[in-house]
């Protein structure tokens, strides 16, 4: 979508149609660009904690 909408002003983005945008596929770059901007969602600690607690009582 990125590739679709550079250069565009927003008025132009606006009128354009759902599917021209996102007529192109996601590519094996795409995703690993995005991988490199995720965040983790849980901290080492939490991790940490969860073993801790999964090695004392196991699975639910």
């Amino acid at each position: 979508m990125r590739r679709k909408i550079a250069g565009k002003t927003r008025d132009e983005i606006k009128n354009m149609s759902k599917d021209e945008i996102s007529k192109d596929p996601v590519t094996m770059c795409d995703f690993e660009e995005a991988v490199t901007k995720v965040q983790p969602s849980v901290s080492a600690a939490d991790i940490e904690r969860h073993e801790k607690w999964f090695s004392e009582f196991g699975s639910a």
